[in-house]
């Protein structure tokens, strides 16, 4: 029941919100299966996993949703998905941070915070929600507190690594963006308007959760997720615009740095436009031209 929300509205949002998390996971995994040209790298790891714990997730949310499974399987199945879509979204925003430093101290220091909050926020969740769910009442005292400590805690954690990321883009990609000029400027706009886009979603997210509206942020979560990994190949789309990287060269540290392995070890080899030995400009799915 969502809170002041009319069951039946919560209803249609539920379902409406699954239906676009549903085609968005389908999308992303076309999209994922013709970018990679090699299934490989901790880029194309975390991104195909986030898709594929969408996907999981959503199912789990209709199962609880319209209670077609015991309690004790949706509970369990929601205390292992949500940890695992959250490191795989923030493993991605990682990995995109390859893409613009080769600072070893910065990314250490961003890889070393994702495992120390991790454990800190949802080992916590997990064990308390597979307790609650196995029947063991104890856990229901600390439940409400922790789910929200979690969310929270992994919202701020995400905007701390988007401030860090723009930080380094904009300090890395400052000597591009002078040659470039206006379409320079526009792909750093773009970039900051994709980050808004992420604050105003963990936005609604939070909303959604603090009204009680249980349900209802579950499908949420899903549409969430799916929209912030499709703006991801829009962002990467646009870096890659910006550098007019050769189809063969390197693109690590924004190719300032000539890390010859970068390419393959974050992107893989995207797939070029166009087919055969003709030089085309690098293109994700669904990017903008």
């Amino acid at each position: 029941m969502a809170g002041d929300i009319d069951p039946d509205v919560a209803t249609y949002l539920a379902v409406s919100f699954l239906a676009i998390a549903a085609y968005n996971t389908l999308v992303l995994l076309i999209w994922i299966f013709n970018f990679f040209k090699r299934w490989r790298g901790l880029y194309f790891w975390s991104i195909l996993s986030g898709t594929i714990s969408i996907a999981g997730f959503m199912i789990i949310t209709i199962l609880s949703r319209f209670q077609k499974a015991p309690s004790v399987v949706t509970g369990i199945g929601i205390a292992l998905l949500y940890p695992c879509l959250l490191t795989s979204q923030i493993l991605v925003l990682y990995s995109r941070l390859h893409l613009i430093t080769t600072q070893g101290p910065i990314l250490r220091f961003v890889l070393w915070a994702i495992i120390i909050t991790s454990c800190i926020l949802l080992l916590p969740f997990t064990i308390i929600l597979i307790g609650l769910s196995t029947g063991h009442r104890q856990f229901l005292a600390p439940e409400q507190f922790i789910e929200r400590f979690m969310i929270i805690g992994t919202v701020i954690r995400e905007l701390i690594l988007c401030a860090i990321y723009i930080y380094q883009a904009i300090r890395q990609l400052k000597p591009i963006i002078a040659v470039k000029g206006r379409a320079g400027r526009k792909v750093m706009i773009h970039l900051i308007l994709v980050i808004g886009a992420v604050i105003v979603l963990d936005a609604f997210m939070l909303t959604s959760i603090y009204i009680g509206a249980s349900g209802l942020g579950l499908a949420y979560t899903c549409v969430a997720q799916s929209v912030k990994l499709k703006m991801e190949f829009g962002m990467l789309n646009r870096l890659l615009e910006l550098l007019g990287a050769p189809i063969e060269g390197s693109i690590g540290g924004l190719g300032l740095n000539g890390l010859e392995d970068s390419q393959d070890r974050m992107v893989n080899s995207p797939q070029r436009l166009g087919g055969g030995g003709e030089e085309c400009s690098w293109a994700v799915p669904g990017g903008v031209s």
